[in-house]
């Protein structure tokens, strides 16, 4: 008795374990492509932010060492959120050309060819030392950085306080550590920054006068309250992902894609920060409030640095607010009635 002849037009079926292997290339396909797209539609507002913060130092008339950190806080994050960018994409390129495209070879093999290539060009580490997992990594250590920078130079304080942890399980606790600090250290800043521009704000009121610093400081309060949130929510995210956590699920989906799209958000801080401090006002050294019925504006001095002659003496009842001044940059030598009233003294860089 012969066997009925197969017929061409019906596909055999797939083993099972085959079909479950698809199943899931195909899922890791589909969460790849999400994240890699959060980044492209952030990465092109990041460029445009990044060439707009170069521009703006470029065209300053002095350049003080100030000035060149930011650059290079700027030039690192820039170049580190690149280099993670293009190899996700690389990587996604290579998974279907290896296991789609150019395979002679069972899924399974070509799929494990893949991850011996992705091995390689460690990528993963890459990814964890640039900042994708939680808060830390080498964009919240700038931006750390930069908060600490803003917040010291904006607020005089005697005393600083050190946030220790400890734990036995070192590898798991060190991540973790790294983002409650991060975190911790943006909330200080951020604190420390609004303090300081409820202060001038008070001194808006009081003079009936409406100074420059208060809205640039109200300014660095808002991004450091922005980028506090981006933190605890990327934070809240990976502490969500535990090993149960289906490896496919919507949960590992929206922690990976929120990750990815906010690690270039993250990347944005030093290039805003920069066009924040720039755009019209100056840093200086030390921003003294004087007792607004001791000055007479018709005796005002004419020069923007007063000397530490009239500041002793225009200054008997005077305290340090901050370790920072908004000013209006102008070519003239003309009279500043703002940094008058708001008794500014020091060296604009």
């Amino acid at each position: 008795m012969s066997l009925p002849s197969p017929d061409p037009n019906v596909t055999p079926p797939i083993p099972v374990e085959q079909a479950q292997f698809l199943s899931n290339m195909g899922a890791n396909m589909t969460l790849r492509f999400r994240y890699i797209l959060a980044q492209v539609a952030i990465y092109g507002a990041y460029t445009v932010l990044v060439f707009l913060a170069l521009y703006t130092i470029a065209n300053r008339p002095q350049k003080t060492v100030r000035t060149y950190w930011l650059v290079s806080a700027l030039l690192v994050t820039f170049s580190a959120v690149t280099v993670v960018w293009v190899l996700d994409v690389a990587a996604f390129h290579e998974l279907i050309r290896m296991t789609l495209i150019n395979n002679d070879q069972s899924p399974v093999a070509a799929y494990n060819e893949y991850l011996r290539w992705l091995r390689a060009i460690k990528l993963q580490y890459v990814k964890i030392w640039v900042g994708m997992s939680g808060d830390v990594g080498l964009l919240f250590v700038v931006n750390d950085l930069l908060a600490a920078w803003r917040a010291m130079a904006i607020f005089n304080f005697p005393s600083r306080r050190v946030l220790v942890s400890s734990n036995a399980d070192i590898p798991a606790i060190l991540g973790t550590t790294g983002s409650v600090a991060s975190i911790a250290a943006n909330l200080l800043a951020t604190g420390m920054i609004g303090y300081a521009a409820r202060a001038h704000r008070s001194l808006e009121v009081d003079s009936g006068t409406r100074f420059g610093g208060a809205r640039i400081l109200m300014m660095l309060t808002e991004s450091g309250l922005l980028y506090l949130i981006i933190q605890i929510v990327r934070f809240a995210l990976t502490l969500a992902v535990v090993p149960s956590t289906p490896v496919y699920g919507s949960l590992v989906s929206a922690s990976m894609t929120f990750q990815s799209g906010t690690q270039v958000i993250a990347a944005m801080y030093p290039p805003a920060l920069i066009l924040i401090i720039n755009h019209g006002f100056s840093i200086a050294d030390t921003m003294h409030k004087f007792d607004l019925s001791t000055l007479d504006s018709s005796s005002a001095p004419t020069d923007l640095n007063p000397s530490a002659e009239r500041v002793r003496r225009d200054g008997k009842n005077s305290k340090t607010l901050s370790e920072i001044r908004f000013r209006p940059q102008t070519k003239s030598s003309g009279t500043d009635l703002d940094s008058v009233k708001e008794g500014v003294v020091g060296v604009g860089s």
